[in-house]
């Protein structure tokens, strides 16, 4: 999974800068995949900042069509750094297994 963490982290960051272009499907797939994957961080880590905004990431995951692009596009961006931080905390984590 990590491996493939930066790449989905461009991918949330690139579709939120370039929203207009983004398809209704793809806005939902990509929020519910964000979701998802806080989720499994905070199964293992634990949570890292407000819960509440996981949430607001699930509800514009199941209204793309409903909200306005910028709160598509601040959902996107907040996911794309609540998972950034679960990743170094991943990372670093791992850093200290390592040393030990």
């Amino acid at each position: 999974m990590t491996d493939s963490i930066p790449a989905f982290i461009g991918e949330l960051t690139r579709a939120a800068n370039e929203i207009e272009r983004v398809s209704i499907q793809e806005r939902g797939a990509l929020l519910r995949r964000a979701a998802i994957t806080i989720r499994q961080f905070e199964g293992e880590f634990g949570e890292l900042g407000n819960s509440s905004r996981v949430k607001d990431i699930v509800d514009a995951s199941l209204l793309p069509k409903v909200i306005h692009n910028d709160e598509v596009r601040n959902s996107l961006l907040h996911a794309a750094e609540m998972i950034r931080l679960h990743h170094m905390a991943e990372q670093a984590r791992n850093s200290a297994i390592d040393e030990s």
